[in-house]
């Protein structure tokens, strides 16, 4: 039987996603004592142990998917919800059919969340699914204050504990499975980490117009970068080849005619690598999420696009200095410029954040730690 099922938006080739799947797969074995685990995905990215991804890549036959995920639920002792923003809509039938009581006593013991967030919810119905949902869980442990006060409003019985991102914990992962060597990069000149996403193309109703603005001020930003001389490297965190980031990093890049000094990263399963490539650079001017998580985690001063609430919590949840954020691409692309300029040149040596990388660490640990199947807890 499989200890652990592990649900969230993996298998989609989106980095982000993808260091849930590593961060899980390392806590779970060294807090919880697990041995076999599974996670809802068709693949899964580079992981320091074998692990089952449980969807079918083909689909032979109406509801295949369906059948799959409910007879791994009944096949694992536990199923988390882990990491990212999952807990803001209705619940997919199979989620359904494992939470009924005839289903539970067959061997199920616990549902669980950790190091997620909860809303915004895109429905009254998917609100009251959602609590109904978290009423039955053993513990949450939730990333954000935001989250946090939600799940509290709730008026539930279930534990709740206020953690951290878990991609906190690449640091960890990193000191115990150092990232595979890395080939050498041009030097001479400070290096910019960019990482860019379109975002409401993706949703229904999402407003272009807002997507339009966020990536010309995107692209206004990395020329007057370029326009200053220093060396531009692009991050594909999401290599989806229908909702990924090549399109608009290829957009980007170019919109720079031809500026020689730009080198582009293609998605990579390995998380490590990507932790070890944006360690390297001098600061990072990002709009996916994880690329700035991960550059907090490294060091490496940071400015974020923030294109959804997640990122103004996380933002929020560090102390990140007021006069350095950019809101959803909304301050001056020149100014943003600069600003990003000053953090190559000088940001190692500011304050940009109050929040110690190494106590966030420790909040991001309670998603384990806290849990009922801490070897420590039971």
């Amino acid at each position: 039987m499989t200890d652990f099922l592990f649900n969230g938006y993996y298998g989609y080739r989106n980095t982000g996603d993808d260091v849930f799947c590593v961060v899980a797969d390392w806590g779970s074995r060294k807090y919880w004592g697990a041995r076999d685990l599974a996670f809802v995905a068709s693949e899964l990215p580079v992981l320091g142990h074998p692990a089952q991804a449980i969807i079918p890549a083909e689909r032979r036959y109406p509801g295949q998917q369906t059948l799959s995920r409910t007879l791994s639920g009944l096949g694992a002792r536990h199923m988390v919800y882990f990491g990212g923003s999952t807990l803001h809509s209705p619940q997919e039938l199979w989620v359904n059919l494992l939470r009924q009581s005839l289903v539970q006593k067959v061997g199920r013991k616990s549902i669980a969340a950790a190091g997620v967030s909860v809303g915004p919810f895109k429905s009254a119905e998917g609100e009251r699914e959602i609590r109904k949902l978290i009423s039955e869980m053993s513990y949450i442990a939730v990333r954000d204050r935001a989250s946090f006060e939600i799940v509290k409003g709730m008026g539930v019985e279930t534990p709740v504990i206020q953690a951290f991102d878990p991609a906190l914990l690449m640091l960890d992962v990193m000191a115990d499975s150092p990232a595979p060597v890395l080939p050498e990069r041009a030097a001479g000149r400070p290096v910019i980490g960019i990482s860019v996403c379109n975002v409401e193309r993706y949703y229904a109703n999402g407003d272009l117009e807002k997507e339009k603005r966020r990536v010309a001020s995107v692209k206004a930003t990395a020329q007057a970068l370029a326009q200053e001389g220093f060396a531009l490297r692009f991050f594909v965190f999401n290599g989806h080849p229908a909702s990924g980031d090549d399109a608009v990093t290829d957009e980007v890049i170019a919109s720079l005619d031809g500026y020689p000094h730009v080198e582009r990263l293609p998605y990579d399963s390995d998380s490590r690598r990507v932790h070890a490539e944006l360690a390297r650079c001098d600061a990072i001017f990002g709009v996916r999420l994880h690329a700035c998580i991960l550059a907090y985690t490294a060091g490496v001063p940071f400015i974020l696009v923030e294109y959804h609430r997640k990122c103004g919590d996380f933002l929020d949840e560090i102390g990140y200095a007021p006069e350095y954020r950019a809101g959803d691409a909304t301050v001056d692309p020149l100014e943003t410029a600069r600003r990003v300029a000053k953090l190559a040149i000088d940001g190692r040596r500011m304050r940009l954040w109050t929040r110690p990388v190494k106590d966030s660490c420790e909040v991001s640990r309670l998603n384990f730690t806290a849990a009922p199947y801490c070897e420590g807890r039971r």
